[in-house]
C-alpha cells in the first residue's frame, strides 16, 4: 500500500492527538488517589516545635540552604540521624568522605566524641539503613538521577541527600546555567513524585551582608525557579553577629550587646512548604562538642530517638 504524504501526515497527527489523549483522565479516576494522599505518613522533624508545623513527605522535594560554612549539610545530617530507626537514606556528598560523614551524624548521635565501641556498634546497626554515594568529584546530572532512581528501586531507599547542587555538574554560571539547573531541579521533582522518595537538596546562598540575620528563599544562589519548583525551602542562618560579641571580654560589652548573646546560635526558617500552610523560624543553638542543633531553651544534647527509647546501637 502506498501513502501518500498527507496521507501520511494525518496519521501522524492522529497519532500524536492520541498521546495527548492518553495523559487526560477522568474525575472518577482519582478518588481512590486523593483518599490515599489524604493519609500518607508524614515523618517528624527531630525539634518540637516542628511537629504538625513541618513535617517529611514522600514524593516531595527540600531545598536546604544557607550561605557557606553555615552548617546546613551538618544540619541535614543531624535529620537523617533521626530518620534512621523508621527509614532508609542515602548520603551523596560528593565533597566529603563517606568516612567523615557516618563520624559525624554517630557523633551526633552519641552526644559527644563516640567511643570505638559506639562506633563500630552504629555502623552494624546502620548497615543496609543508612547508604553513601562514594564520590567526591563532580557528578553529571543525569548520573546523580539515575543512581536516585537505582537506590530506590533496588534498595527502597527512602530519602536522598543531595550535598549539594554545586557538585552535579550544572553550570553555575554563565549563558545556559539557569535553564541547566531549572531543568535538572524539575527532573528531580518529577522523580520523587514518580518514585516517592524523598530528595533533600542542599544549595548555597549568596554571601550575606555584614550582620545580616536573616536571609529569605530569593538569596539562594541561581535560578528564581529553584525554590519554585522545590515544594519544601528551608533555609539556616547562623547567628554571626553573636559570634563575634562572644569573642569580646564581657566587661567590653554594652547592654543590646548582652541582648545579642542570649539570642539563639542560629535561625532555622521554613521559608516554603507546599503542601501545609504553616511557615515560619525558630532558634537552634549548636553544641560543639557533638554538632548537635538543638532547640534554643533546650540546654543539652538531644537523645534519639526519645528519652524513654534505649537507643537500638547504645553500648552498655
Amino acid at each position: 500500500m502506498i501513502f501518500s504524504e498527507q496521507h501520511l501526515d494525518r496519521l501522524i497527527a492522529d497519532a500524536e492527538a492520541q498521546l495527548e489523549l492518553d495523559s487526560v483522565i477522568s474525575t472518577a479516576s482519582l478518588a481512590g488517589e486523593i483518599i490515599d494522599r489524604r493519609v500518607v505518613p508524614a515523618t517528624r522533624m527531630p525539634w518540637s516545635r516542628l511537629h504538625g508545623r513541618f513535617d517529611l513527605r514522600a514524593g516531595e522535594v527540600t531545598v536546604w540552604a544557607g550561605d557557606n560554612g553555615s552548617g546546613k549539610s551538618l544540619l541535614v545530617g543531624q535529620v537523617i540521624g533521626w530518620l534512621l530507626p523508621i527509614q532508609d537514606c542515602l548520603i551523596a556528598s560528593m565533597e566529603m568522605r563517606p568516612s567523615e560523614t557516618v563520624h559525624r551524624i554517630a557523633t551526633q548521635l552519641a552526644g559527644g566524641q563516640p567511643s570505638d565501641d559506639f562506633v563500630r556498634a552504629f555502623c552494624t546497626w546502620a548497615d543496609q539503613r543508612l547508604w553513601l554515594y562514594d564520590r567526591l568529584d563532580t557528578v553529571e546530572s543525569a548520573r546523580v538521577l539515575q543512581m536516585i532512581r537505582a537506590v530506590r528501586s533496588q534498595l527502597g531507599v527512602e530519602h536522598v541527600v543531595i550535598d549539594s547542587l554545586v557538585k552535579c555538574g550544572i553550570k553555575q554560571d554563565g549563558d545556559g546555567a539557569w535553564t541547566a539547573q531549572t531543568q535538572f531541579v524539575d527532573k528531580l521533582q518529577h522523580l520523587a513524585k514518580s518514585t516517592d522518595v524523598h530528595i533533600h537538596l542542599i544549595a548555597h546562598t549568596r554571601k550575606p551582608e555584614r550582620d545580616a540575620t536573616r536571609i529569605s528563599k530569593h538569596d539562594i544562589r541561581g535560578a528564581s525557579q529553584i525554590t519554585d519548583l522545590a515544594d519544601n525551602v528551608i533555609l539556616l542562618t547562623r547567628n554571626r553577629r553573636k559570634e563575634a560579641l562572644a569573642q569580646l571580654p564581657r566587661e567590653a560589652l554594652e547592654a543590646a550587646d548582652l541582648e545579642v548573646l542570649a539570642e539563639p546560635d542560629a535561625l532555622l526558617t521554613v521559608a516554603k512548604q507546599r503542601h501545609h500552610s504553616w511557615e515560619g523560624s525558630m532558634g537552634l543553638d549548636y553544641l560543639p562538642e557533638c554538632g548537635q542543633y538543638i532547640r534554643h531553651d533546650r540546654g543539652s544534647a538531644m537523645p534519639w530517638p526519645a528519652p524513654h527509647h534505649r537507643l537500638p546501637w547504645e553500648v552498655a
